[in-house]
């Protein structure tokens, strides 16, 4: 039984409502949820958000979801050349002998370290 896709916006109100006490201001919680709801509009599937760090420094995001592999380099050269706050980018391949799908972890948040 398939499942119907939510509408990015219903998604992205969910996920605020959600991570409103994940440690993270509203500013910058707002604006990684944004990027997490692209993430979900460009494929991804069984998707889950975490944040990311331990309170009170809790610094980001942290997007785990399930790629085709036959759109995996497409959906991969959008999440490098597109998603603003990119800290990294896991890959594990499932199925053997052959490919099927692959989990895709991302981690989004600070670039860099702000210096007081």
């Amino acid at each position: 039984m398939a499942t119907t896709p939510v509408p990015t916006q219903m998604f992205e109100k969910e996920l605020l409502k959600a991570l409103r006490f994940s440690g993270l201001d509203d500013d910058n919680l707002s604006e990684l949820v944004t990027i997490a709801a692209g993430l979900y509009t460009s494929g991804f599937q069984n998707i889950r958000v975490f944040p990311r760090g331990i309170a009170p420094v809790v610094d980001g995001l942290t997007v785990k979801g399930v790629l085709d592999a036959k759109t995996l380099g497409s959906v991969l050269k959008d999440i490098v050349t597109k998603t603003p706050r990119l800290n990294g980018i896991y890959v594990f391949p499932y199925g053997i002998p052959v490919v099927d799908s692959v989990g895709v972890t991302v981690e989004l948040g600070t670039t860099a370290q702000q210096s007081d």
